[in-house]
């Protein structure tokens, strides 16, 4: 039985081995390469990744072609591939942007290579310093990378006994499921995934991944059970992900992604759900001295509900994202936010601990504008 299983697996490899191949063959290279440098430079990395990874099949040894098969890579998260991609494209960078190091270097951190993710950061670095290359943000972006590669060097140097457990296949899925909170009798926990079964089941057209859902999921006798939706009175055909859950378990926030119709801009705002019997109530937001037209990904609520700690990236800050506090007033509306300070806020993205961008925003990288 198990030769058997074995011929078969080989039979079904060797099938798409020769179906790709014959539709490689049938591919006008020009006209791929052309599709695959349109979804590149609109950040489609899923569908360049699909259109250079033939591409590269059909011309192999193209180093541009290899160098955006690995940024696509990187960005869908294949840290192997990517990492062999721009080895393949350090030994001959023929024509290609000198982005090349910053991304190897982004590789081999992800590979958890943080001496060598070093040592590219600091060439990237010293080439767009000798060549007048660099703004400030992008040679402050170089600095950081350099810097979390040393912490974690020393922090992976002294590991900790700890035991990670994955939750099991009733909760996670080939999907994304991510940012979980649960309640402080631990019987529930709230999440989001972005997977076909999401309210309205489309995609975002700017990352090429489903809209994001909440869901559910309660604890039984032997574990957690299979996910529901919390209901398209919260979930939309947009993107709803779970912020926080109060101490009672009784309050929801949620973040949702909001068109603004004056500006025709979208941006990320903070709303609350009630929980009324076994029902949550439709989300509201938070007024004005909370969300504006920037973006507020993350928040919480202390126990007695009167100070409200979130994150902005509004104008005013220390850089990046923020953390502020509002306090409730007595006509129940929200002062103006007070930011933290200099002692929690830096010049990079500060955020609560449970945050869930959106995907627009997330996917909001430093990339080199020349890559």
């Amino acid at each position: 039985m198990f030769l058997l299983m074995r011929i078969i697996a080989l039979l079904i490899s060797l099938y798409f081995t020769l179906n790709i191949a014959l539709r490689a063959q049938s591919i006008d290279p020009v006209d791929l390469e052309k599709s695959a440098n349109e979804f590149f430079k609109s950040l489609k990395y899923r569908s360049a990744q699909e259109a250079y990874s033939v591409l590269d099949s059909i011309k192999p040894g193209n180093p541009v072609v290899t160098y955006r098969l690995g940024v696509s890579y990187l960005h869908n998260g294949f840290k192997k591939k990517a990492l062999d991609c721009f080895i393949k494209v350090s030994k001959n960078h023929e024509n290609c942007p000198i982005e090349y190091l910053y991304y190897l270097g982004k590789a081999y951190h992800h590979n958890q290579n943080f001496d060598l993710a070093w040592e590219q950061f600091n060439e990237y670095k010293n080439y767009v310093v000798s060549h007048h290359l660099g703004n400030k943000e992008k040679l402050i972006d170089i600095d950081r990378r350099m810097e979390v590669c040393k912490s974690a060097k020393e922090i992976m140097g002294k590991p900790l006994d700890i035991k990670i457990t994955n939750i099991g296949s009733l909760v996670n899925s080939p999907y994304a499921e991510y940012t979980p909170v649960v309640t402080a009798d631990e019987q529930k926990m709230y999440f989001t995934a972005r997977k076909p079964n999401t309210t309205g089941g489309l995609k975002d057209t700017y990352d090429e991944d489903y809209f994001e859902d909440i869901y559910v999921s309660e604890k039984t006798g032997i574990g957690w059970g299979t996910p529901k939706s919390v209901g398209e009175h919260i979930n939309t055909k947009n993107h709803d992900a779970i912020v926080s859950i109060t101490d009672d378990g009784q309050k929801l926030i949620v973040y949702k992604h909001v068109h603004n119709e004056m500006f025709d801009t979208f941006s990320g705002d903070l709303f609350y759900s009630d929980l009324e019997g076994n029902q949550w109530t439709y989300p509201q937001p938070f007024d004005n001295n909370i969300n504006t037209i920037h973006w507020e990904p993350s928040a919480h609520l202390n126990s007695d509900e009167n100070l409200l700690f979130f994150s902005s990236n509004k104008h005013g800050g220390f850089g990046g994202t923020d953390i502020y506090v509002s306090k409730k007033l007595p006509d129940g509306k929200w002062s103006v936010a007070e930011n933290l300070g200099s002692k929690i806020n830096t010049m990079y993205d500060d955020c609560l601990l449970y945050t869930s961008p959106s995907p627009r925003d997330r996917q909001k990288s430093r990339m080199p504008s020349s890559a």
